[in-house]
């Protein structure tokens, strides 16, 4: 397993606050630990998966309440050498 640091933040912009009928703004990011500033995650390798597959992370945002309605699931791969980020309004 890669060592990884994992960030998640909620906020409104240009507010301090967040009340209910504000539009927030959730932001995500990783970096992975044991790379480089400049390197790259390398690709997959699995015996049951002989294909080349990249390395990503899924972003899933679910209903805390009753834990079975998916909201959002979303994709991330590493963009700027070895760090994501994904935001959704």
């Amino acid at each position: 397993m890669p060592l990884c640091t994992f960030t998640a933040e909620g906020f409104t912009e240009g507010e301090k606050e967040c009340t209910m009928s504000d539009a927030i703004t959730l932001s995500f990011g990783f970096k992975y630990d044991n790379l480089e500033e400049k390197e790259t995650p390398g690709y997959l390798h699995s015996l049951r998966y002989p294909f080349l597959k990249k390395t990503g992370w899924n972003v899933i945002i679910a209903d805390g309440q009753t834990k079975e309605k998916v909201i959002m699931n979303e994709k991330v791969y590493a963009k700027d050498g070895n760090s994501g980020k994904f935001e959704m309004k």
